[in-house]
């Protein structure tokens, strides 16, 4: 078993550390409420783990770690009580538990990692690095200062115990292995297709018998007041930052490394040249994180100091744009993804305080905003409103015309008729639907999204449903469906959709196993809570 454990966790993976930085940069250590709602001096013990003292100080910085995250992914401060309430102060003590327990696992198991190999991965890390190549230690003695640690020994040392952890973490999860019978009924349940055959039923096309009077405009203006009022607009600027036009180098030693821990595992059904690939885009991705929120430190710090964003903008290589008198949705212009997602954030945005950035969907192009000003909603006049009112009015009544016709088609089709006949009788078109749980077994004829996808496997075959989904102008659509056809996914086909669930569940299994570990440690090992702070 120790042997094993050994073989298992023999190389490193220095994308282990990649994602210890990123994690890093995602977090920065705060103040002292952390230590001070807890209570306790820095020095006393919260709980004790067979030789190991979790102290007060190391769930002060745990809590400070999350508050701040909180604080930079929403903008929204964790208060003390928000801690205690949701219990993340619990939450981070078992975590501390468990990474205690793994360092007495690891060193029973005499898994270890050099301080000399720590070192040079951190030397090697681009955020470290002057335009040169050489590695600027006031960079990073700045950047492990902003954490928490005092000295460099510090730092490698709270490495050090990240990276055996994860070794023992990786053998354990590596060793994971689900036999066909147990995947087979549940790929059969994921793989499932189903054959429905339909009628669409479109409210835009709804006929009304007459226009509406005067009188019952008025009445629904009444009614419904707060839908027709001119929207909040903002006034903002954004920094654009492009991180595919950095240089983000990756090292092929460290493609090479990963790629031997895990070409077994996750990259059996591909080429080595593919695999690569797929680990080399991965590693760019991490370094264009880092690079990003050392960015982000960077635009705040010369912000604060008195330039103004586009001289930001310039001294970064970024994008500077300004936004003026503009609301969260445009009626008129087609937006692009990228202001779309700028204008969202600024909806976000505190006025006259920069925002934490963020990045459009993977996509490399991270942003901040500045909001400047605001105006909010006006109530718009009869008169003013007369175009909308009139619209939402014709869209409600459609909507209840709608509703009469899918109840009457239900009843003729429950009453024994045939989907031709009745959709002929209602002038509506006809479609046959396949789906599965994975769109690419059954790609069907009309966009359903998965929330309707899964009112399909809801019904057994032969039963009516009734699917709304949204067309492909985002107007709403009603399907009335029966199953007609129910066929199971096969497992013992060695194809790439069920090699792809498999490998998911073998994910999970890994997961699990590692659960179940801690569990075991935590016998295998005293664990003792002060209950002065976590009482029984």
């Amino acid at each position: 078993m120790i042997e094993l454990f050994r073989r298992a966790s023999g190389s490193i993976i220095a994308r282990i550390f990649f994602g210890l930085l990123a994690l890093s940069f995602a977090f920065m250590w705060g103040g002292q409420d952390g230590l001070r709602m807890i209570g306790l001096s820095k020095e006393s013990t919260v709980a004790k783990v067979g030789s190991i003292s979790i102290s007060n100080r190391d769930l002060g910085l745990a809590i400070e770690r999350t508050r701040l995250n909180m604080r930079l992914r929403t903008g929204q401060e964790l208060s003390n009580e928000d801690v205690k309430k949701f219990g993340l102060d619990r939450q981070l003590l078992d975590r501390l538990i468990a990474e205690a327990l793994f360092k007495i696992e690891a060193d029973r198991l005499k898994i270890t990692v050099s301080d000399d190999y720590v070192v040079k991965i951190l030397h090697g890390q681009q955020a470290f690095l002057r335009p040169d190549g050489s590695f600027s230690k006031e960079t990073f003695m700045r950047f492990i200062h902003n954490f928490g640690f005092a000295t460099e020994k510090d730092y490698v040392a709270h490495t050090k115990a990240e990276m055996v952890r994860a070794r023992v973490i990786a053998a354990l999860s590596a060793n994971a292995s689900l036999p066909l019978v147990a995947t087979a009924p549940l790929y059969a349940w994921n793989a499932q297709i189903r054959t429905a055959q339909g009628m669409i039923v479109d409210p835009s096309k709804m006929e009304l018998k007459e226009a509406a009077t005067e009188d019952q405009l008025r009445d629904f203006y009444g009614k419904n007041r707060r839908q027709f009022a001119a929207p909040e607009r903002r006034t903002f600027k954004a920094v654009i930052i492009n991180v595919a036009n950095l240089k983000t180098p990756v090292k092929e030693e460290d493609i090479q490394i990963i790629y031997d821990l895990e070409k077994d595992r996750k990259y059996k059904e591909v080429s080595e040249k593919e695999a690569k690939n797929k680990i080399r885009q991965q590693l760019r991705h991490d370094a264009a994180q880092e690079v990003s929120m050392s960015m982000a430190d960077k635009i705040q710090t010369q912000f604060e100091a008195g330039a103004t964003l586009t001289e930001v903008a310039k001294a970064n290589g970024a994008t500077f744009r300004e936004f003026a008198d503009v609301s969260l949705v445009s009626k008129n212009v087609k937006r692009s993804d990228l202001d779309q997602a700028i204008v969202d954030l600024a909806f976000n945005a505190v006025e006259g305080e920069l925002s934490p950035m963020e990045e459009l969907n993977d996509s490399g192009q991270y942003f901040v905003v500045y909001l400047e000003g605001r105006k909010d909603p006006e109530q718009l006049s009869f008169g003013d409103a007369m175009g909308d009112i009139k619209l939402a009015y014709k869209r409600e009544a459609q909507t209840l015309l709608t509703k009469e016709l899918v109840e009457k088609i239900q009843k003729q089709l429950g009453d024994g008729g045939n989907f031709k006949s009745v959709a002929a009788q209602h002038k509506l078109s006809l479609t046959a639907v396949r789906a599965s749980r994975q769109k690419t077994l059954a790609p069907t004829a009309i966009e359903l999204p998965p929330v309707a996808i899964n009112q399909l496997f809801s019904v057994p075959r032969g039963h009516l449903t009734l699917v709304p989904y949204q067309g492909k102008e985002g107007q709403p659509l009603f399907l009335v469906a029966k199953v007609t056809d129910v066929k199971n996914g096969d497992a013992s086909k060695d194809t790439k959709e069920a090699q792809n669930f498999k490998n998911l569940l073998q994910q999970q299994a890994g997961s699990d196993i590692v659960e179940f570990y801690v569990s075991y440690l935590r016998k295998k090992n005293p664990v003792e809570i002060n209950n002065a702070y976590f009482p029984k």
